[in-house]
């Protein structure tokens, strides 16, 4: 979901059981930070949502905050159906 000023802090809402992110342990409640390198406050809910929409074995690199620390998290997607 996206709040804050601008709308620019992004948490995460919903993570699917047997996913790639939660293999590699994302929480809901995550504030994402970055997404491969790129600062979230410089992307929109649409183009976070495309970059985990991509189809194929794309790596995805997150920073997030939780609980007040930064956590990093490293997963590869693909096609769970």
């Amino acid at each position: 979901i996206a709040s804050g000023e601008n709308l620019s802090q992004f948490v995460v809402q919903q993570v699917l059981e047997g996913s790639p992110a939660d293999e590699a342990g994302v929480q809901v409640g995550d504030e994402i930070l970055k997404i491969n390198g790129v600062p979230s406050a410089l992307l929109t809910l649409q183009g976070i949502a495309f970059r985990f929409q991509r189809r194929g074995s794309k790596k995805i690199k997150l920073l997030v905050r939780r609980n007040g620390r930064r956590e990093k998290l490293d997963f590869q997607l693909r096609d769970l159906i």
